[in-house]
């Protein structure tokens, strides 16, 4: 069937395991694990978990793995850890790395409302790196929800939980069973302060669509989502359609005057 989503939004995955659950088995889903110590597996497998009761069906082809690989690049993926790979947020509104965020925008243009990255980690107006965390925010009182496009099919989606603290991060995927904390969690980016217990979440990431919309419904859905493209699609076709009336009045006035008419 035709379909035609834009993403990234972790409401989709909170509310039905999507875009993971695009296959009743999740054979097109890959969860990487950055450890093969217990509480990384656990934590993988809690999260299958999860996305079974809102499949409501076995996720019997889901692949687990500790790496990627060329064979399972083109699958969505889900990254569990304490460090995460500087590939897989290519497509992200920021990066961390090592004990910071890098931002790829200015200031990240005010987003958060009312400043979150300043409530939590300090909020340094700077280019490129916009937080330096001292020992009273340190990363790993946070555990981050991130989704993404996927930098290696841009028709594939990235999610990544991220923390410094493992134990946090296996408690965060155990808060998704309870509706109170997975209510909070939207857009592409959830951050949960442990010690606030409090979900803090906004769009960062450029958009992307997911799916095979036929090419004419693809335009009519961008033209309707988009106020802007529709203003200026209105635009042309009032001008082209001025043009056409001129000639054919022009032509009419012609063979008026040549007394045809």
């Amino acid at each position: 069937m035709p379909f035609w989503f834009e993403m990234p939004y972790l409401e989709y995955f909170v509310d039905s395991a999507f875009p993971f659950s695009l296959e009743g088995g999740m054979g097109d889903t890959l969860i990487i694990a950055s450890s093969k110590r217990n509480i990384h597996i656990s934590t993988a497998l809690t999260l299958a978990a999860y996305m079974g009761t809102k499949l409501f069906f076995s996720p019997y082809d889901l692949e687990f793995s500790s790496s990627i690989n060329d064979k399972n690049k083109n699958k969505n993926i889900i990254f569990i850890g304490n460090s995460i790979p500087e590939e897989l947020q290519q497509n992200f509104g920021f990066k961390i790395m090592n004990e910071n965020i890098y931002a790829k925008m200015p200031i990240l243009k005010e987003v958060f409302n009312g400043n979150i990255l300043k409530k939590l980690f300090g909020f340094k107006e700077d280019n490129s790196k916009i937080a330096d965390l001292d020992y009273l925010n340190r990363l790993s009182d946070q555990v981050f929800f991130m989704m993404g496009q996927s930098p290696f099919d841009n028709q594939k989606t990235v999610l990544i939980l991220f923390s410094k603290n493992d134990n946090y991060l296996y408690t965060s995927v155990k808060n998704l069973f309870e509706p109170k904390f997975a209510g909070q969690i939207k857009g592409d980016i959830s951050i949960w302060d442990f010690y606030q217990n409090i979900y803090y979440s906004d769009n960062v990431s450029k958009k992307y669509y997911i799916g095979n919309l036929p090419f004419w419904q693809k335009v009519v859905y961008t033209l309707g989502f988009s106020p802007n493209l529709f203003a200026l699609f209105a635009i042309v076709v009032v001008v082209i359609l001025s043009f056409a009336l001129k000639k054919v009045l022009d032509y009419r006035e012609k063979k008026r005057l040549e007394g045809e008419i």
